[in-house]
């Protein structure tokens, strides 16, 4: 007997059925993603910059249950809206402090 799986036809598994691009098609297409007029802008989005922040084993698990606590989606998030209030209170104090100097 052999090792056929019932239910199983390999003729249509995987990437089989995909159509398959010339080298012109594949080269137009290559032309088309590297113009900078081809990509429309979406508003409402910023791009941002991956950044990594080693924290204790210790604060990870209480910012774990301040996210469960308060019911948000991640750390990340939590911790991203955090640092944004943070830096935009520190901003409002020191912007006036360097615009009397600047005078």
């Amino acid at each position: 007997m052999g090792s056929r799986r019932i239910g199983f036809d390999s003729s249509n598994y995987g990437m089989g059925s995909m159509k398959q691009h010339s080298r012109q098609e594949l080269t137009q297409l290559k032309k088309e993603v590297g113009a900078e007029s081809a990509w429309e802008e979406v508003s409402g989005f910023k791009t941002t910059k991956p950044t990594s922040i080693r924290l204790s084993p210790r604060l990870i698990w209480d910012l774990e249950k301040i996210v469960h606590l308060r019911g948000e989606k991640s750390c990340q998030t939590l911790l991203k809206r955090s640092v944004t209030e943070r830096v935009k209170y520190e901003k409002e104090l020191i912007d006036p402090v360097k615009a009397r100097k600047a005078v």
